[in-house]
């Protein structure tokens, strides 16, 4: 659906000197399906319109974010998992990129947006996250038990939590690189 609603905009937007071109990629949008191959196509077709444009680039290599977001993901998860010391931490840290996502989806049905341009800020910030608590891991461990122990006392009460600092450093420089690339 984002597919053929993105080839109607680029059809217009190029102005394909006729109809039919642009008719020839919808309807191969249409006739191979809704996936990357398809508006690779048809960017093929429409692309003696105009030169390629840098929103045009995110489709043609569309499979790469994506593949960026599952490693971004695993790497999350891989990095946090070690840390949670309950059932119920470790649910919570599994579930935790799937939020998210979901505002990402929610974010680019209701503006018609592409999913596949945010995903570098998405991977950025999951890898912020899982490179926040790279060598802290033992302190990681003692603080989520002392959190699982003590669910009502305040974070302040607890012992330390020096990934923070890590993370104030990493995010910022993440979220800027991806911000910056996606411009």
């Amino acid at each position: 659906m984002f597919t053929v609603a993105g080839l109607v905009c680029k059809g217009k937007a190029y102005g394909c000197g006729s109809d039919k071109y642009f008719r020839e990629a919808a309807g191969a949008a249409l006739g191979i399906g809704l996936g990357s191959t398809a508006a690779l196509a048809a960017s093929q077709v429409t692309s003696h319109a105009a030169p390629r444009r840098r929103s045009e680039r995110f489709t043609a290599v569309s499979y790469l974010w994506w593949l960026f977001a599952v490693v971004s993901v695993a790497a999350f998860v891989a990095a946090m998992l070690p840390g949670m010391v309950s059932r119920r931490q470790k649910i919570f840290i599994s579930l935790a990129p799937v939020v998210p996502f979901l505002v990402l989806l929610g974010f680019a049905a209701l503006y018609e947006k592409s999913v596949t341009k945010w995903l570098p800020v998405y991977g950025a910030v999951l890898l912020a996250g899982a490179l926040s608590v790279v060598g802290h891991w033992k302190a990681l461990r003692t603080f989520m038990t002392w959190r699982s122990e003590n669910p009502g006392k305040p974070d302040e009460e607890g012992p330390g939590t020096p990934w923070i600092l890590q993370l104030t450093l990493t995010l910022p420089v993440f979220f800027s690189a991806a911000i910056l690339y996606g411009r």
